[in-house]
């Protein structure tokens, strides 16, 4: 199977939070010292992209492709069990909604390439599919 996610998957779910984290907790420690105004606009910023990791990037999920199927963690996904693919707005991201077992499911993913205004193969055979049936 081939890897469809994006190598940085892996730096966005895991190592970008803690660096953020880090930031804040030196910005809030260079306010209480300083009491400079700019610390407190760079905590709103660090904050906004926290928000943002928390309720977005943070569900990212490595994402395989085999022959009309997708392997997410331990699922495999045939192409007729999808029932969505959907671009977040101003994001490379893709959400794919499917059913299993008359239970609807979602996951995230970055593609390998992710060009703002570029579809790849893949989500064009999916929607194909989709359309199809």
């Amino acid at each position: 199977m081939q890897r469809i996610s994006s190598r940085l998957t892996i730096l966005y779910v895991r190592i970008i939070p803690w660096i953020l984290l880090g930031l804040l907790l030196i910005s809030v420690i260079l306010y209480i010292i300083f009491e400079f105004d700019f610390f407190i606009a760079f905590n709103v910023f660090i904050l906004l992209i926290l928000i943002n990791w928390w309720f977005h990037i943070r569900k990212l999920k490595m994402v395989y492709l085999g022959d009309k199927k997708l392997k997410v963690e331990n699922e495999i996904i045939p192409f007729n069990k999808i029932i969505s693919v959907n671009k977040f707005i101003f994001s490379s991201t893709y959400r794919i909604k499917y059913s299993n077992n008359n239970e609807l499911k979602s996951f995230t993913f970055l593609p390998k390439f992710h060009l703002p205004f570029f579809t790849q193969s893949y989500i064009k055979e999916i929607r194909k599919d989709i359309k199809s049936r």
